[in-house]
């Protein structure tokens, strides 16, 4: 049996940024993925509590949190593809964080408060991550959603169409909870877009949609010209069932996109 190792990270510096109110009663949500160890994060103003719970979940690692100031807080942050630990670390600077590994990996965090409590950070000075601000604060979609439907809309479809890529990522995270035709072509359009986070956030949002036509917009994403991107979507239809856009996907120009599709086919016409 391999022995478990402990990595203690004293004191390590941390962001908060927003302050320390409740949770809203609209509960905002992180949209999360994690992959290979690494992470990628789009939150407004969401409470540090949720959005460590909602890492925790994505990632398979045990995050206990034990600073109530820190789980109070509120963040808005996106985050693309860094290592789970560099975030881990950077989120909580300035408390103290015990990570534990089991077999090489990364499986558990606790998080203390801090001897300093006082200490704090300049989230500018935080790479990989990036605060869209429009005024004093980050474009609050959702809430822009819930005062005026239409309106918000036309905020989310301004949004896109500009050329700041957080302020899109923001923006698809906000049509989650919008389920309409406006919202469909607002994201079949982010399909489209040149940055590869955009487009994979876009497949995020389009995934959970269980209607035909966002079956339809999926396989047409196929056409992606990122082959890594095709196997993305790839995976989403293999989750999905969809048999047609599978066995097209068997003529795809490249391997690796051949080799899953032929891999999908076998797995789910097994009987």
């Amino acid at each position: 049996m391999q022995a478990t190792f402990v990595l203690v990270l004293a004191i390590v510096p941390a962001l908060r940024t927003g302050g320390t109110a409740d949770a809203p009663e609209n509960g905002r949500s992180a949209a999360v993925t994690f992959q290979k160890g690494r992470i990628s994060i789009i939150a407004a103003d969401v409470s540090m509590e949720d959005l460590v719970a909602k890492i925790g979940n994505r990632s398979g690692v045990a995050i206990e949190l034990h600073d109530p100031e820190s789980a109070k807080s509120k963040v808005s942050l996106v985050i693309k593809n860094r290592p789970l630990e560099e975030i881990l670390d950077r989120l909580f600077r300035g408390l103290n964080v015990v990570l534990f590994y089991e077999h090489g990996r990364l499986s558990r965090a606790i998080v203390l408060s801090s001897l300093d409590a006082g200490e704090k950070s300049d989230p500018a000075l935080i790479r990989g991550i990036h605060i869209p601000v429009v005024a004093e604060g980050p474009v609050d979609f959702e809430a822009a959603l819930e005062r005026n439907p239409a309106e918000g809309l036309q905020l989310i479809k301004k949004a896109m169409s500009g050329g700041e890529t957080d302020a899109k990522l923001l923006a698809i995270q906000a049509l989650y909870s919008v389920d309409d035709g406006a919202a469909l072509d607002l994201l079949r359009s982010a399909l489209s877009d040149a940055d590869f986070d955009v487009r994979l956030s876009s497949l995020d949002a389009l995934k959970e949609r269980q209607s035909m036509e966002a079956s339809r917009v999926l396989a047409g994403a196929m056409s992606d010209r990122d082959p890594m991107f095709r196997v993305r979507v790839l995976e989403v239809l293999g989750d999905r069932g969809d048999l047609e856009a599978i066995r097209k996907a068997l003529s795809d120009p490249n391997a690796e996109v051949r080799e899953l599709a032929a891999e999908l086919l076998e797995s789910l016409t097994e009987k």
